[in-house]
């Protein structure tokens, strides 16, 4: 897969998104979810705080809001752009959107 400019862009926003995590003194990850369009249509950093989710990745948080407000076939048309390569656990939370 060869990266575009918006794809890197995407890319740093999710890397900023990680590093103000960081700052607030979360787990430096984050997820962006980008429409076929390029909207940006969330954002989601760690969730570990405040309850201690050790589930809470980012793209796992991100995909299960995705899933409650949108349908699959629109997510099919979606990109998630993320700040670290995925997890199983959150690769199989993509996976099963579809």
């Amino acid at each position: 897969m060869t990266l575009n400019t918006k794809d890197t862009d995407f890319l740093r926003q999710s890397f900023a998104l990680a590093d103000e995590a960081k700052q607030q003194g979360i787990h430096p990850f984050a997820a962006i979810l980008v429409d076929d369009e390029d909207n940006v249509l969330m954002t989601q950093v760690n969730g570990y705080l405040p309850d201690f989710d050790m589930t809470g990745h980012a793209e796992r948080k991100l995909m299960t809001r995705a899933s409650k407000a949108y349908r699959p076939d629109f997510l099919a048309k979606c990109t998630m752009y993320v700040s670290a390569e995925p997890c199983a656990m959150c690769a199989g939370s993509v996976i099963g959107q579809g």
